[in-house]
């Protein structure tokens, strides 16, 4: 390491290695240079023991994005152990967690990184659905119904709306990532149902002309 990666644009190295991953420190516009450094990372995986067994950690994003799981870390430490920096129960600490969510759908959005254009979606509705979710949190800790002047039934009918956009929100993002599934599944079926039928072609199409002897090596076949 590092691995040298030729670009057939203009012959520099495009890649290098970062403790034996295959890595790119520049983001190429190429898709088939991409393409090109991803197979050799697998390669590297399926070679290296030690990638193996922390794969999980990069695979599945764009190899100039191999850093982004430190990002997630990052991103699910602030939602969590972050908000011991305010006070217990306090709104600030909902504000805290929301100002984190938009960070990350900024950069999810801007970056993209994962290879799958699919696994982009899925991530930015996740935390779509953690930033709605602390703010249907705020506003039922805030009690702006009772700022208003609103009676009790009506606050009981805000509380209720809120709470049944809090599960609408949440039940969107299953049924995307159930139609993510379902997608990839039915991608899946359709090729292999055109592999099938383009090997089902070349064997008919093989029976229908079959190889003809070539002139030449029969005439020569005739002079023997």
């Amino acid at each position: 390491c590092p691995i040298p990666y030729a670009s057939p644009t203009d012959g520099t190295s495009q890649w290098r290695c970062i403790h034996g991953i295959p890595v790119l420190p520049n983001k190429l516009k190429s898709e088939k240079e991409e393409e090109a450094v991803i197979d050799k990372r697998k390669e590297a995986i399926e070679s290296n023991q030690d990638l193996r067994n922390i794969q999980f950690l990069f695979k599945e994003y764009e190899p100039y994005y191999w850093w982004f799981e430190i990002f997630q870390c990052f991103q699910r430490l602030m939602l969590t152990g972050g908000s011991v920096m305010f006070v217990e129960g306090s709104a600030r600490q909902v504000v805290c967690g929301m100002l984190v969510a938009l960070l990350s759908i900024h950069v999810n959005s801007i970056c993209q990184p994962f290879i799958e254009g699919d696994d982009d979606v899925l991530a930015l509705s996740a935390v779509w659905g953690i930033f709605f979710t602390l703010l249907g949190g705020l506003l039922l800790k805030l009690n702006l119904g009772a700022a208003d002047g609103l009676d009790r039934a009506n606050l009981d009918k805000l509380d209720l709306s809120t709470g049944v956009f809090l599960v609408v929100v949440n039940c969107m993002v299953i049924v995307i990532a159930l139609g993510t599934v379902i997608f990839q599944f039915l991608k899946f079926k359709e090729g292999s149902r055109q592999a099938s039928q383009r090997k089902q072609f070349a064997s008919v199409e093989l029976q229908q002309y079959p190889s003809v002897p070539d002139d030449n090596e029969h005439d020569y076949q005739l002079m023997e």
